[in-house]
């Protein structure tokens, strides 16, 4: 299994990745600091595969090739600030592409041209959500919450605070998990969340197991497990 994190994870939580699978870091000086390792800055995973920025770093490429992930190329690079770091910054899940579409990549709408486009004003989509196995979301931005519960699909709303991000006041939920499989693997702690019981007892209901790879809840851009297929690492 392929494991693409952010080269400032912590040296607990690589030491857990590197028991699963090859963990390859990420590291970019095309962002501001912040966002310099985070994967779903330059790559928008895809059911099977992933669009990857024409930017992103050699030493990812070369493992996704080397672990046989199909990669559609994408369009424009991922740069500077918002909302050029934002191209590929979108979900795809359950029939939907869920992202400020002004901002998405040609690359990233093509390859998601089956399914439906859902418009929501946050271009870090994917930093703000988890896709639930029976459908649902759960999100640290109330904008998104509000979007999906309009186009009918059930979404949790969890606070952001308690989770860190260089030089910001928090950082957000999606960037903080991913999915290995069926096992939803968080950089932390749910304890360091405002609304931490909650989400616990809400992903208990929907039978969600999960693993923290660390005590601090850090913002690392996500969490990226792929299988040879491309499909989420099992």
């Amino acid at each position: 299994m392929l494991i693409v994190a952010d080269y400032r994870l912590s040296e607990q939580a690589f030491g857990r990745l590197c028991q699963f699978g090859e963990v390859v870091l990420l590291q970019s000086a095309d962002v501001y600091d912040a966002l310099s390792g985070h994967p779903d800055v330059f790559l928008c995973r895809l059911p099977h595969g992933v669009v990857a920025a024409p930017n992103t770093p050699v030493n990812v490429l070369e493992a996704l090739a080397r672990h046989a992930v199909p990669v559609v190329a994408g369009n424009l690079p991922a740069r500077g600030r918002y909302p050029t770091t934002a191209r590929y910054n979108a979900v795809v899940a359950h029939g939907l592409l869920i992202h400020n579409l002004r901002h998405t990549d040609e690359a990233v709408a093509r390859a998601a041209r089956q399914f439906k486009f859902l418009h929501v004003n946050q271009g870090y989509s994917a930093c703000n959500l988890i896709s639930l196995p029976d459908g649902s979301f759960i999100s640290s931005d109330q904008g998104i919450v509000n979007c999906l519960t309009r186009f009918g699909v059930e979404s949790h709303y969890v606070e952001p605070q308690g989770i860190t991000l260089p030089g910001f006041h928090h950082g957000f939920l999606g960037g903080c998990a991913g999915w290995m499989g069926n096992l939803l693997v968080f950089t932390g702690n749910l304890s360091h969340l405002v609304g931490g019981n909650r989400l616990a007892d809400l992903l208990r209901s929907k039978n969600v197991e999960w693993i923290s790879l660390s005590e601090e809840l850090h913002d690392v851009g996500g969490l990226m497990f792929f299988q040879q297929n491309g499909s989420l690492g099992a």
